[in-house]
Formats: structure tokens, C-alpha cells, sequence
């Protein structure tokens, strides 16, 4: 078999289980605000801004275990198990940590979290409860998403995407059920959403959990081998992953305030923003499960020492992921009629989302370029303090700055919204001339850990 062949096959062989985890997981996210919308514009934008706080430590969530994932895929190309192995642990350990901490402040300033996003009081009141309930689904998160990284780092991709499959069709009829008082059970409103993604979340860790150990997968680890690494090892594993966890945290921090900016156009632009974020990520997912396969085939590559082959690979994902990301842009501008007759809107809130759905699709071609970059080849090769500044200083130097400024001017809202949400256009300019130099390879396995 030629070695392009191979190459085609590896990468859809990974890229469509991401890719369907991914799909599964934004179509939650959709099914959400679809039923949430069916209560008024004020649940929606409640639930919106109690989801930025999950999302920031989701984010961060992401950024350890995409730190994790560069020892990890190199070591399972290297075939070091047991060092996977030390790697979950850590992982467990500050994932952990860091969702317990979130839960804390959720619970204690819920009112004041959520009244960083929206200004209205009913619906500041709204999402203190809907954040009040779903913060105990953190540590479940935490636990979840990081074995869920061991299990792709090792080619197990069928189990998390089954696991989120059963997760995704728990939580739609828990929705259901428990939004709109269905077979007996009270109406809860926006509080049964909360208790659904609570039960949802609870049984996919569960599932996972059981999957994982009763077919002795690389991540069934005893107490012994998760926690037995030394200094060493701790020092080279946050040597490589606090750059990541750091990137991730700048920049959903200021995406959070970018959002935090859109919100002072009113309710109505919020409401706008949500559902056409949700729309455009069962598109974007695509890219985002190519970018992720990206990361396992270039870190197994370079595990095994390949590194001229991690090269040439590198090279070929720049060419192919924004090809993806075009496709996926013309199939969600195809879509979208479709997609607005899920939601009961006002017509001047039909035609904001209309204008956001279009302004997304324009901006997946850069934002495909962004992540396979970042998360795919950079990341993949341990270059993470380059990938951090590559994807940080855009969004600070001139999304944020120069949205809140537009805003004050009264600029058009498109033009806010594309500003703020443009900052990828800018980094190619940097990243492909660093993948193109080869400085980003770094074989992790072969050093001192």
C-alpha cells in the first residue's frame, strides 16, 4: 500500500469517529437551545451565559488534555504504557482540581457570574439557577474528558463516541421530559434542562468508566500506576502542558469577553449570538474532529522516531483541513433555512441570527487553518509555547481591543461580530512558515521523563 494511501485511510479511519463524537456532542448543545428557545428569548440567553462558565472549563479541561495528548500519542507510538498511564493520573490530578474550584464559584457567585453576560434581571435570575444545578456535572466532566483523551491517543475511538451517543439521546429526552412537564413529571423549565444534562453526563461517565476497565483498555490503570511518577516526569509534563493550559485559558477568557462585549447590544443580539454558535458548531465539528486526528497521527508518528514522515504528513493536513472547512461552510449556508425552522423568533431576531450564521460560515476557512496549526500539528509536536502565543495574541492585541472599541463607536453589528470573532484570519501569517521550518518537531519520548 503506498504510503498516500495509507495516509488517507489512517486519517478517516480517526477523523470520522472525532468527528462523530464531536457531532454528538454540539447536536447536545442544540437540542438544548431548540427546546430552551420554545420558553422565550430570556431562557436563551440565561442558558447562554451559564454555559460560558462550563465552557471556560471546558476550555481549560481541553488545554490539560491536549498537553497530556502530546505525551501521550507519542508515548502509545513508542508503545510506553505504563507512562500513559503516569500521564492520566496527572491529568486526572489538575483536571480535577481545577473542576472543583469551578464548582465552588458557581456555587457560591452564581448571580454575579452570570450578570457578567446579560444585564436583564429576570434572566440574570434564570441562569443563577441553571448554573447552580449544572455545576455539580464538573468533576464528572473532568473525569470523562480525560480518559476519554487516553482512549483516542491509543486508537480506541469507538467506546467515547458510543458513550456520547448514549450520553447525547439521554439528555434530549431528559430535556423533553423535564422541560415540558412530559408523562407525569413536573414542569421545571429551564431547571429540567440543567437536571437532564446532569443525568446525562452522570451515565456517560459511568458507561465510560465501565467500558474502559472490563476490556482492559491503556486506560484501565490501577491507583499504583496512575500516581507513581516521579519529579522528573511532573517537571517535563508541565514543562509542555501549562503553555497549553495557559493558551486555552487566555483564550476562551477572551472569547468569554468578547461575548461579554456582544452583550451590550441587548438581549436580542445574545439570543442571536447562541443560536447561531450552535448551528455553526455541528458544521465546524468536522474540523474539529479532522484537527484532533491530526494531533493522535503526527504524535504516534513522531513517537516512532518518523520524523521526516511527520513532516511531509504536516504539509499535506495545511492543504486538506481548509478544504474541509470550505465544504463545511457552503453545506451550513445550504442548511440554514432548515436549521432557523427548529426556533420560534421574533423577525428582528431571525434576521440577527440569519447575519451570524452567515459571518460563521465565512470565517471556517480561517478557522480550519487555526486549528490544525495549533491543535493538530504544533501541539503534536511538543512546540507548545509557540502555539500558545500563535493563537493568544490575536485575540488580545485585536479582537478584544478593537471590538470594544466599534462598540462604543456604534459600529455595525456584523462588523463588531466579525472582529471579535476574526482573530484566526491572522494566523497563518505565522503558523504555516513555522510548520514549513520544521522547528515545531520535538520527539518527546526520546527525552529524559
Amino acid at each position: 500500500m503506498s504510503e498516500r494511501k495509507q495516509f488517507i485511510q489512517q486519517f478517516l479511519r480517526l477523523s470520522l469517529p472525532f468527528s462523530l463524537q464531536f457531532l454528538l456532542a454540539s447536536a447536545v448543545n442544540l437540542a438544548d437551545v431548540v427546546m430552551i428557545g420554545q420558553l422565550g428569548e430570556k431562557q436563551i440567553a440565561a442558558a447562554g451565559a451559564a454555559n460560558q462558565i462550563f465552557f471556560l472549563l471546558t476550555i481549560v479541561q481541553f488545554g490539560i488534555g491536549s498537553g497530556a495528548s502530546v505525551f501521550m500519542a507519542q508515548f502509545w507510538g513508542a508503545r510506553r504504557i505504563a507512562d500513559m498511564k503516569k500521564t492520566l493520573g496527572l491529568v486526572y490530578m489538575l483536571s480535577g482540581l481545577i473542576s472543583i474550584l469551578f464548582t465552588l464559584v458557581s456555587l457560591l457567585f452564581s448571580n454575579q457570574l452570570i450578570s457578567f453576560y446579560i444585564h436583564d434581571g429576570e434572566a440574570i435570575h434564570l441562569g443563577a439557577q441553571y448554573l447552580s444545578i449544572v455545576c455539580w456535572t464538573y468533576l464528572m466532566t473532568a473525569i470523562t474528558t480525560s480518559l476519554a483523551t487516553m482512549c483516542r491517543c491509543s486508537n480506541e475511538v469507538f467506546l467515547p463516541t458510543l458513550t456520547s451517543l448514549l450520553s447525547m439521546a439521554t439528555n434530549i429526552i431528559g430535556n423533553a421530559i423535564l422541560i415540558f412537564g412530559l408523562f407525569g413529571f413536573p414542569k421545571l423549565g429551564l431547571a429540567g434542562a440543567a437536571i437532564a444534562t446532569f443525568i446525562a453526563r452522570l451515565l456517560e461517565l459511568c458507561c465510560l468508566l465501565f467500558g474502559v476497565y472490563r476490556t482492559k483498555m491503556a486506560g484501565a490503570a490501577r491507583l499504583s500506576e496512575l500516581f507513581s511518577f516521579h519529579k522528573d516526569f511532573v517537571y517535563q509534563f508541565l514543562k509542555k502542558t501549562l503553555p497549553v493550559v495557559f493558551n486555552e485559558g487566555a483564550w476562551s477568557l477572551g472569547t468569554t469577553i468578547g461575548l461579554a462585549i456582544i452583550g451590550l447590544l441587548g438581549t436580542e443580539v445574545v439570543a442571536s449570538t447562541q443560536i447561531a454558535s450552535a448551528i455553526a458548531q455541528i458544521g465546524f465539528v468536522f474540523v474539529r474532529g479532522a484537527g484532533n486526528s491530526v494531533s493522535v497521527m503526527l504524535g504516534n508518528t513522531i513517537g516512532e522516531n518518523h520524523i521526516e514522515k511527520a513532516l511531509r504528513d504536516s504539509k499535506r493536513f495545511l492543504a486538506l483541513l481548509p478544504f474541509i472547512g470550505l465544504i463545511v461552510s457552503l453545506l451550513l449556508l445550504w442548511a440554514m433555512p432548515l436549521a432557523l425552522k427548529l426556533y420560534h423568533l421574533s423577525s428582528q431576531t431571525e434576521q440577527l441570527t440569519v447575519l451570524m450564521i452567515q459571518l460563521n460560515a465565512l470565517l471556517f476557512i480561517p478557522k480550519s487553518f487555526s486549528v490544525v496549526l495549533i491543535v493538530g500539528i504544533l501541539r503534536s509536536g511538543g512546540d507548545t509555547n509557540y502555539a500558545c502565543l500563535l493563537d493568544v495574541l490575536p485575540v488580545w492585541l485585536f479582537s478584544i481591543p478593537i471590538g470594544y472599541a466599534l462598540v462604543t463607536l456604534q459600529a455595525p453589528v456584523w462588523l463588531i461580530f466579525l472582529v471579535i470573532n476574526g482573530e484566526d484570519i491572522l494566523k497563518p501569517i505565522w503558523g504555516i512558515p513555522r510548520v514549513f521550518s520544521g522547528k515545531w518537531l520535538h520527539n518527546l519520548v526520546h527525552e529524559r521523563i
